[in-house]
């Protein structure tokens, strides 16, 4: 209850990098989550994998239609969304499904009560929360498709396209960006997919900024972080709220401290491209991004976004740009504060979320194992929206 409590609190603050962030280990023999995992598709709850427990009882596909007697979108909205820890809504829904995060954490052994259409009518199906922390088995009755698992690299000679899908964003990031440097560079197109990629380390000098911005200058976004003066605020409690204090000279000094709106600035401006111009990219890069796509991959993304020749494609990123404080409460939780709001550079605040060029859902696409099929899918879209230009 104590662990809900704190994570209801931290989800009212809206923001990607402020959450829970790891629970005490003595916890683990008493929690878990059930062994299904759901999306939410055009207003419903779909099933996308299960236990295998359950392979006889629920077929990938199903639809959720209750949750203990209760309307399923019902269910989450109400039981599931107040506790995620995100910056925008769709973050928000997404997040709660089952079972992705810390919203679905149970005493272990809690029943569930699903009301499931099928191919065949309506019927209801208990489930259990029966996946424990420290299970390092593969009970999945989808095993992770191996594609998706690491970082991947296509190409499409016949249509000029390169494609790289990065999972993470590390020093292992530049290394395999840089091993695939020679067909990026003579591929007339390059499509890098950072969508799930919940980013890693960041670093505004980053090579792989220095050669996809074909500038010789490449500048930051501009971060800015509260500044907390607590006698100013105190002062401000008194004198903002007594109106004889209206013509007092420091009057909304003392009011902008008081309620929390005075800023300072980070970062924002330019360095010099080390790269030489002869060796940076040169043709249209198209960025793939979705809802999951966060902290280190936004910088990535709000940086690049400062190119000409980019076009991004897919949802609102995660929100998840600032720097998070890390806090040890005596229980043992690990709570993540964020410490920074983030601008891009039409100074529009991007902290709950990168913004795409063309809003698409691609979530359907790393259904297929074959990667000629996904990279085409991406190049039918790209090709399409060339098209309507």
């Amino acid at each position: 209850a104590y662990c809900k409590t704190i994570e209801r609190f931290l989800a009212h603050f809206n923001n990607g990098h402020t959450d829970i962030f790891d629970i005490p280990s003595y916890l683990y023999p008493y929690v878990a989550r059930p062994y299904i995992k759901t999306a939410y598709k055009d207003a419903k709850i779909i099933i996308e994998n299960i236990g295998k427990q359950y392979k006889d009882k629920i077929n990938i596909g199903d639809e959720i239609l209750t949750i203990n007697g209760i309307n399923a979108i019902t269910y989450f909205k109400t039981y599931y969304v107040p506790y995620v820890c995100a910056s925008n809504e769709e973050t928000k829904i997404n997040k709660s499904m089952f079972s992705v995060g810390p919203p679905h954490l149970m005493l272990k052994g809690t029943k569930i009560k699903l009301g499931i259409k099928t191919s065949n009518g309506i019927k209801n199906v208990d489930i259990y929360a029966d996946k424990d922390l420290l299970d390092t088995t593969n009970n999945w009755l989808i095993q992770n498709n191996s594609n998706l698992k690491n970082d991947q690299f296509y190409l499409d000679t016949v249509n000029g396209f390169a494609y790289l899908r990065l999972l993470s964003y590390n020093e292992h990031t530049r290394e395999y960006f840089f091993s695939n440097i020679d067909a990026i560079h003579h591929s007339k197109y390059l499509i890098i997919d950072l969508s799930d990629n919940g980013g890693g380390s960041f670093n505004f000098k980053d090579s792989i900024l220095q050669y996809l911005i074909d500038q010789d200058s490449i500048s930051t976004y501009l971060m800015k972080t509260r500044v907390n003066f607590a006698a100013y605020k105190a002062m401000g409690e008194r004198i903002c709220n007594n109106p004889s204090y209206k013509d007092y000279e420091y009057y909304k000094l003392y009011c902008d401290y008081y309620h929390s709106n005075v800023f300072e600035s980070m970062y924002g401006h330019k360095y010099k491209n080390l790269m030489d111009s002869i060796y940076r990219y040169k043709g249209g890069i198209y960025i793939i991004i979705n809802s999951n796509t966060g902290s280190a991959a936004e910088g990535f993304v709000i940086t690049l976004s400062q190119a000409k020749n980019v076009t991004f494609l897919g949802q609102k990123t995660a929100g998840a740009t600032g720097e998070p404080l890390g806090v040890f409460l005596p229980s043992g939780l690990l709570v993540r504060i964020n410490t920074r709001k983030t601008y891009d550079f039409q100074n529009r605040n991007v902290s709950s979320g990168f913004s795409p060029d063309y809003e698409y859902d691609f979530s359907d696409f790393y259904k297929t194992s074959d990667p000629e099929e996904l990279l085409s899918k991406f190049i039918e879209v790209i090709k399409t929206l060339n098209n309507n230009k």
